[in-house]
């Protein structure tokens, strides 16, 4: 386990994860240890992925200055990618919906982050003009 920088964890008894996990904290190695969904909504870990079992990461190598900024720019470029190859699709898309009621393309609501903070998120328009005054509210 020296040459290794990552250990990942799955199905493993609590005696051998223990003696494992503190091995790893000690030698400064990153864990990813298998969760059911009890463990993904009561943690406050990070949540990492392979291929479909989800893992909870205990982070010990700390990640690269630059890390953040490649991730931004190609998040970016991704969805830049993306939008050109769909815009057809989006196009063809707004015109249907504008030719059905004449109503707005789009349509715009609130949302928080994270973080709490508040914007604003567009969506093409699949119901009526101002549907939610009009409808009976669901929620309740």
């Amino acid at each position: 386990m020296s040459g290794c920088k990552d250990v990942y964890l799955c199905d493993v008894s609590g005696k051998v994860k223990e003696k494992i996990i503190l091995y790893c904290d000690a030698h400064r190695k990153d864990v990813h240890i298998s969760a059911d969904i009890v463990e993904l909504l009561t943690f406050n870990s990070e949540v990492s992925h392979t291929f479909d079992t989800p893992f909870l990461r205990n982070r010990k190598i700390p990640e690269a200055w630059y890390y953040s900024c490649v991730k931004r720019t190609g998040d970016i470029v991704i969805a830049l990618c993306a939008l050109a190859v769909l815009s057809p699709v989006l196009i063809i898309t707004a015109i249907l919906i504008k030719l059905y009621d004449r109503g707005p393309v789009l349509y715009s609501q609130k949302r928080l982050t994270k973080e709490g903070k508040i914007f604003d998120i567009y969506k093409f328009r699949s119901m009526k003009v101002d549907s939610e005054k009009t409808e009976p509210d669901l929620q309740a």
